[in-house]
């Protein structure tokens, strides 16, 4: 029997199964092993392919969101799929198009709702409309973004401290990507809050970067000169928070003090466990003077005008870290304002 030749104990060649995104013998040959993803409009007139998997959806929409897609699409594509035009998105993650896609296409109302939405998904959308000029979907982001990494000392507190803002769920190890999203963006207010949150990370996450919250196996890692920043900011505000801990605990009561006696030591006992270096208590910029310094209300006794004295001038240092945070990071912000609130 000849060579390919076809008989009783030859293999019989298999029926040819339906591909789920197209036949090979269609011209989209590259998308053969691209699967579906679970936006796909049985009725819509373009594929989109990135990263190993297919969008179907509606050219006119996506060309209105994007003049950069606008373009691209009014010229003939030479992939087809089921009868539509394929179009690649190249260097895109799967994740990120499906993201900004269901914004576009089945939750228009995230753009007026105030719930939260999570870091990640946020931060897909402000990759994808920067690159895409998606200018609806960047500002509304982007206003998401701003309202958790807000150049407003009080607001920012409140979310640091909430883990989320009005429209946005965070985690501290977010900041990492928020620094990148800012950078990449060119929304400098946002890099002083950013950046601090970065520098309170441990010191492996902070130089080997974390996992995105998706399925992309991405790794999120600052930029070698931003780790700089951070472990340089991380000992100025280690030195910064020892001065503010002898400030604090002066060994001078308040003026409307009314029990002198046991005030002052107290005050004198908190000084000399500062030299000995039994206690530095950190001034951050999310706790309130009360949870950093409650222990001292606890084991020691002062007066009311005392503790009233110590939490005002804890609440000065913590404004002399905001009002100086900027210049930490070596970041230049002359507009950069102290909300004393």
């Amino acid at each position: 029997m000849a060579f390919g030749a076809s008989g009783p104990d030859s293999p019989r060649k298999p029926k040819a199964k339906r591909p789920r995104v197209e036949d090979p013998s269609s011209p989209g040959v590259r998308l053969i092993k691209t699967s579906r993803g679970e936006l796909w409009f049985d009725d819509g007139n373009l594929v989109l392919a990135a990263g190993g998997t297919a969008f179907r959806v509606y050219k006119g929409i996506l060309a209105k969101s994007s003049p950069v897609l606008a373009d691209v699409l009014s010229e003939p594509q030479p992939e087809k799929c089921e009868g539509c035009d394929v179009l690649h998105l190249r260097g895109d993650d799967p994740v990120d198009v499906a993201r900004v896609l269901e914004l576009i296409f089945c939750s228009p109302d995230l753009y007026y709702d105030g719930k939260p939405v999570r870091f990640s998904v946020v931060a897909s959308w402000i990759r994808m409309a920067d690159k895409y000029k998606m200018h609806r979907i960047l500002d509304h982001a982007l206003a998401r973004l701003r309202s958790f990494f807000s150049d407003d000392a009080s607001q920012w507190r409140d979310a640091l401290r909430n883990h989320a803002s009005r429209s946005i769920k965070v985690n501290a190890e977010d900041a990492i990507a928020a620094v990148k999203l800012a950078r990449l963006t060119g929304t400098f207010s946002l890099l002083p809050t950013a950046l601090y949150t970065c520098s309170q990370l441990s010191s492996p996450t902070l130089l080997f970067g974390v996992f995105r919250d998706d399925t992309s196996g991405t790794v999120e890692k600052l930029a070698e000169d931003d780790i700089v920043r951070c472990l340089d900011a991380r000992e100025a505000l280690t030195r910064l928070n020892l001065l503010s801990t002898f400030q604090v605990w002066n060994p001078r009561v308040s003026h409307m003090c009314m029990d002198t006696v046991n005030c002052l030591a107290t005050f004198e006992h908190q000084t000399r466990a500062i030299r000995e270096g039994s206690v530095v208590h950190q001034y951050t910029l999310s706790a309130t003077i009360r949870e950093v310094i409650g222990d001292v209300y606890d084991a020691f006794i002062l007066c009311f005008a005392c503790e009233r004295e110590i939490e005002k001038r804890g609440e000065k240092a913590r404004q002399d870290v905001w009002r100086m945070l900027p210049t930490f990071f070596g970041l230049d912000m002359p507009n950069w304002m102290l909300d004393t609130q």
